[in-house]
């Protein structure tokens, strides 16, 4: 069963100068909230290039605050577009539209504790993304997605009992990129193509307009005539025009391309990338593409930094720095694998899951208590060892005798460093109550029944102590809403009744039998697919 219907109101702005990002990873979040049933709405200031047509395209209210009173430049403070005083009366004005919501979610560098506590009603509760940590907040929950950084650098900046949630494991990205990244991971990550495709993605809006200065250094070099360069700009990009004209008389064969609507599905055509160092490097690394890396605005420089310290990226200084490195990165495959595996082994896609649930705002429920799912981590090992070597609990496992210590050991280890599987630990009100993994399936199946495209198969392991008690059908609904447009299939072997019960209640129906096994698909599907 789902969990109660929540309003969540979210205070975030674009424009030319402060770009997309902030609003694009809301708009992630605010997806999976409205897929969990809660109701969203957004408050934003009129700024030049602000995306209200945006989110209400994709179907949420967006009420919109002002024009911008004074002066918006590169300094964040600034771009509330007006005093923090008056910003915090017109959205506490905005928000008494529809009540009091019972989160309000801030993405603003504008933004900080003194508006914060002007602004926030009781009972309502506050999240703040951030990803600077240089100034206080007053909130219930904070997450700051920036790879490499730690909870204790908001030591002192938020309160004593905040939820602090750091890392690219809470990266946001939308669900389409969870779906593609499953194609990538069937098909094999991007194969080199001929002409190689190079992406060109260096923020919606460039205000500077480095993309021509990228463009320029790319065609100093006649090897780089051998690409295929897609561009990717904002229609609204203050510098379009000037790009367009000089693709068209550039020696590169260059493609523009403005306001994508898929852009999970252009990632994943592409075989490698020279891109910012915003969110928008989540979203490579998630997909496994290779990049270099430019930081072309100053809150870029940590997150470029920690790309490439971490092995996730390379990380250049210019324009001409940049081509230098992609050079580099194109003539070795072994550096191009080395990006792929780190990156997506960085950022595994559920990072807006596991912060809706960190809220108290998904998960399935059961008997016991509220199931949810997280990605394993090498402190789990003993855990699942426990669970593995319970009595009768591999009696229809494709390899029905218990591992070894030693055996398990080395496959956890394997398993903690595989970019093409998800392994998820099911809690049960933060308790450990069992595993589910996701794998490419190895079906042997009879040669007239085909796998639904981009498949991956299911298993569950349950801790036998907390049986009966509606954990494992709880776990799998859940894992059906954070994998919903993945065809998800299961081998079950005809004697295990328990399984096929389950597994039909979360929606799954026969494919195929065999003498040893049934195979049981759940296609994707726009909802959970859950009898009674």
């Amino acid at each position: 069963m789902a969990l109660p219907a929540k309003t969540i109101a979210i205070r975030a702005d674009a424009g030319t100068i402060i770009g997309a990002g902030h609003v694009m990873r809301c708009l992630t979040l605010a997806n999976v909230l409205r897929q969990c049933d809660h109701t969203v709405r957004f408050v934003c200031r009129a700024h030049a290039g602000h995306m209200q047509a945006v989110i209400q395209q994709q179907g949420f209210d967006c009420v919109m605050l002002p024009a911008p009173s004074i002066a918006v430049d590169s300094n964040h403070a600034s771009w509330l577009g007006a005093d923090w005083q008056t910003d915090a009366e017109e959205t506490r004005a905005a928000l008494t539209q529809y009540g009091a919501p019972d989160w309000l979610i801030i993405d603003h560098y504008g933004i900080d504790a003194e508006w914060e506590t002007q602004v926030l009603a009781t009972p309502s509760q506050l999240m703040v993304i951030d990803d600077l940590a240089d100034r206080p907040h007053a909130c219930d929950v904070l997450l700051d997605q920036t790879h490499g950084r730690a909870t204790t650098d908001y030591a002192g900046l938020v309160p004593a009992n905040t939820t602090v949630l750091t890392g690219s494991v809470y990266t946001l990205l939308r669900p389409d990129f969870l779906t593609q990244r499953v194609v990538a991971i069937q098909r094999g990550q991007h194969p080199n193509a001929a002409p190689p495709r190079l992406l060109l993605s260096l923020g919606a809006m460039d205000p500077t307009n480095v993309t021509s200065e990228m463009l320029s250094a790319l065609a100093a070099h006649p090897w780089a005539t051998d690409f295929s360069v897609t561009v990717v700009l904002s229609s609204k990009a203050p510098h379009l025009k000037a790009v367009q004209l000089q693709a068209a008389a550039s020696p590169l064969n260059i493609a523009i391309k403005t306001d994508v609507a898929d852009m999970a599905a252009l990632l994943a055509s592409m075989d490698i990338a020279i891109g910012a160092g915003g969110t928008s490097a989540w979203e490579r690394a998630c997909l496994g593409l290779p990049t270099v890396t430019l930081a072309i605005a100053n809150n870029q420089q940590t997150l470029t930094h920690n790309l490439a310290s971490a092995g996730l990226a390379l990380a250049a200084t210019s324009p001409a720095d940049a081509v230098i490195q992609l050079k580099q990165l194109h003539d070795d495959p072994a550096l191009r694998q080395s990006l792929i595996t780190a990156g997506m082994l960085a950022v595994n896609g559920l990072g807006a899951w596991q912060i809706t649930q960190h809220m108290g705002l998904a998960g399935q429920t059961s008997k016991a208590g509220i199931i949810t799912l997280r990605p394993a981590t090498p402190a789990d090992k003993d855990t699942v060892y426990q669970w593995q070597t319970q009595p009768g609990q591999r009696q229809f496992a494709r390899t029905p005798h218990p591992p070894t210590v030693d055996e398990h050991a080395r496959w956890w280890a394997n398993t903690m460093k595989n970019p093409n599987a998800y392994t998820l630990i099911a809690a049960c009100t933060g308790q450990p109550v069992g595993m589910l993994r996701l794998d490419p399936p190895t079906l042997a199946l009879p040669t007239d029944t085909m796998l639904p495209p981009d498949a991956m198969e299911v298993s569950i392991l349950l801790d036998k102590n907390q049986q009966g008690q509606g954990m494992a059908r709880a776990a799998l609904t859940h894992l059906g809403e954070m994998f919903i447009g993945v065809p998800l299939v299961a081998d079950i072997h005809p004697e295990n009744t328990a399984s096929v019960a389950l597994f039909a209640r979360c929606g799954y129906q026969p494919l195929s039998q065999r003498d040893d096994n049934r195979t049981y698909v759940r296609p994707a599907v726009c909802k959970p697919l859950v009898t009674a």
